[in-house]
């Protein structure tokens, strides 16, 4: 797996997962050993994840498991031991920032 290449998928999914799961099966017939972390929430105050969303993205993922290996995430979005999660903005305090940033402490993450 090149690094670079899975920045590059991300950045995509990012981009076009609201369009619905053919971006998937775009990003699957051109993979070339990547899988697909999904963005499922954001820590940004406001961000536009909602519960439905995040609801949809897992469902895409499971219909999809074999390509789709886990989630950006605030908080475990599923109990599928198939996904991992990575949650973004951990910091040794809960806090956030003056630019919107909702960390979360490790404990909660």
């Amino acid at each position: 797996v090149i690094p670079g290449r899975i920045a590059y998928i991300i950045v995509v999914a990012v981009k076009k997962l609201v369009v619905g799961p053919g971006i998937i099966t775009g990003l699957k017939s051109v993979a070339q050993g990547q899988s697909l972390i999904m963005i499922a929430q954001m820590s940004a105050a406001g961000n536009l994840c909602t519960a439905e969303y995040t609801k949809t993205a897992v469902e895409m993922a499971v219909a999809n498991s074999g390509f789709v290996s886990g989630f950006i995430c605030t908080e475990k979005v599923t109990d599928n031991r198939e996904f991992l999660n990575f949650v973004p903005g951990v910091h040794i305090s809960s806090a956030g920032d003056n630019l919107g940033q909702q960390y979360v402490s490790p404990e909660s993450a």
